[in-house]
């Protein structure tokens, strides 16, 4: 957010001061902005998913462990398995491969302290465009990642892929 007040986004600045409010996702995003701000309505609304797409009657959340069995991570639903999950259209300004990227580094700096072993990656969207798809698979081999990132395609259960996520990761550049 500090970005916005750099000079070649002033015009990015100029439209909030004409706002009637802003919405951040953060408290220290709106200290940032009350200062340069001040006497705006700034309001925090944080980025949570805690809904189940379903019928009346149903549950409105759910524990990993009273998950329906319908989300299938494959060899890694193991109880000791760690899943990072990126839920989106997978388009180039979501930045799949940041995460894909960011995770063969981790892998790369492993500390026995911390295996990753047990840790795997799952995208779950529609690629837009065959050509990005092929780019996204392209990168998966070069990094050697098969056993550890997993294209998954669309999904009509979103709710229940993040209750059985340990780490939701979105790396939008929008």
């Amino acid at each position: 957010i500090r970005d916005i007040f750099e000079p070649q986004n002033k015009h990015i600045y100029e439209g909030l001061k004409r706002a009637d409010c802003c919405l951040v996702l953060l408290p220290y995003q709106k200290k940032l902005l009350q200062v340069r701000l001040s006497g705006k309505k700034i309001h925090i609304i944080p980025n949570i998913i805690d809904v189940v797409q379903g019928k009346a009657g149903e549950k409105e959340s759910y524990s990993r462990e009273e998950m329906p069995a319908s989300v299938d991570f494959g060899a890694a639903q193991a109880s000791n398995s760690k899943n990072i999950v990126m839920l989106a259209r997978m388009i180039p300004s979501k930045r799949p491969d940041l995460l894909i990227k960011a995770f063969a580094l981790a892998q790369s700096q492993e500390v026995k302290s911390a295996p990753l072993t047990k840790w795997t990656v799952h995208l779950y969207g529609r690629f837009l465009k065959a050509d990005f798809d092929w780019k996204i698979k392209t990168l998966i081999r070069k990094l050697n990642l098969e056993e550890k990132v997993f294209l998954k395609g669309e999904t009509n259960i979103p709710a229940q892929v993040l209750a059985r996520t340990d780490i939701f990761v979105f790396p939008s550049a929008e």
